[in-house]
């Protein structure tokens, strides 16, 4: 949807509600580039981040500014809740890629030639994609450490694994604790 698409909702008293996942950047076209090969051009704005929920209100909408995850929920329920057009803007980390579920060889061959040609703030967002692979990786538990199982990061004749000695646990992902203001509990 397009703001003004969403000025036309005002005018009527719609009641559409909108999430925006504020990157601060045309984020979609940020990663197109790089998966095509090439370093981002042109598509980030500025700081402070754009505030999209300032532009619903000054038009006659609920909007609501979502800074830290520990807000979303509220501000889900209070733009549901809402009787005619609402948007919430949710800022989101910019080095978070929208990858797809299942990266295909040539997507992450451009990516790296991106990373090759000069693509800025690479180091943030290759730190950003292994962290995340590594958070998404099952453990692997032997008798002498506990590490994420990550293809290509164990050797495949680890002694301690083919002795039987392993156990694999599901993928790791600690759950949210409501009241942490977005905190993850352990």
């Amino acid at each position: 949807m397009l703001m003004a698409e969403f000025l036309t909702a005002i005018q009527h008293r719609l009641p559409v509600k909108i999430i925006i996942s504020n990157d601060n950047a045309l984020g979609q076209i940020l990663w197109e580039q790089m998966v095509l090969g090439y370093p981002e051009h042109g598509v980030r704005y500025p700081e402070p981040f754009a505030d999209y929920a300032a532009f619903a209100t000054a038009n006659g909408a609920l909007g609501v500014k979502v800074g830290k995850p520990g807000e979303v929920k509220n501000a889900i329920r209070l733009a549901l809740s809402h009787p005619g057009p609402a948007l919430v803007d949710a800022n989101v980390n910019p080095a978070e890629p929208p990858l797809p579920g299942k990266v295909e060889y040539e997507q992450a061959k451009n990516f790296a030639l991106a990373f090759l040609r000069g693509q800025p703030k690479r180091a943030t967002i290759a730190t950003t994609v292994l962290k995340d692979r590594i958070q998404a990786a099952p453990l692997v538990i032997n008798s002498t450490s506990v590490i994420p199982n990550v293809p290509g990061l164990l050797p495949a004749a680890d002694p301690l694994l083919s002795a039987g000695r392993t156990g694999v646990l599901a993928p790791r992902h600690p759950p949210l604790d409501p009241g942490s203001e977005g905190r993850f509990s352990s």
